[in-house]
């Protein structure tokens, strides 16, 4: 969804406000929307008990009670995304690429980028054998993360 004035200039869009779901291309940054937030369930479209947060040098997954005050950490990357003493993430966006040495294959990646000093890096989460142009990531409302796509090529019973 894109909002434009009266005249026609550009006020927001929904791709730059993430809920429970980044798509190909969309991102999370620092001083803007750095987290996803899983909705409380299929039918109730309110903010849910987790949360993948991007924080300073890390990717973490957070579970938050109805009687705790503060967030739980459930998940974190295994390594930080940038070297401790060295910078911090900027931003990161979920991208899908081709890859061809054995047949096609495509990788989704989080591409990141830091500050202090500026630089850029990816890691791969996930592949599949067909094109993910209609590939989303979501947090579910059980706290895993999925990635889903669709596949034209498939027809159902």
């Amino acid at each position: 969804m894109v909002l434009h004035d009266g005249k026609g200039n550009f006020i927001w869009q929904s791709f730059d406000s993430p809920t429970d779901t980044l798509l190909v291309g969309q991102y999370l940054r620092a001083g803007g929307p750095s987290k996803l937030v899983s909705r409380s369930s299929e039918a109730n479209n309110v903010d849910g008990a987790y949360s993948l947060v991007m924080e300073s040098k890390w990717l973490v997954m957070y579970y938050k009670s109805p009687n705790s005050v503060r967030p739980m950490l459930y998940w974190t990357s295994i390594e930080p995304l940038t070297n401790i003493g060295e910078g911090s993430l900027s931003y990161f966006t979920l991208t899908s690429e081709a890859e061809t040495d054995e047949g096609f294959l495509y990788y989704l990646t989080f591409e990141y980028f830091m500050t202090n000093p500026s630089s850029d890096s990816n890691r791969n989460m996930a592949y599949s054998l067909y094109n993910n142009t209609y590939l989303y990531l979501r947090l579910a409302i059980d706290g895993n993360l999925r990635f889903l796509t669709y596949n034209r090529n498939v027809q159902g019973v």
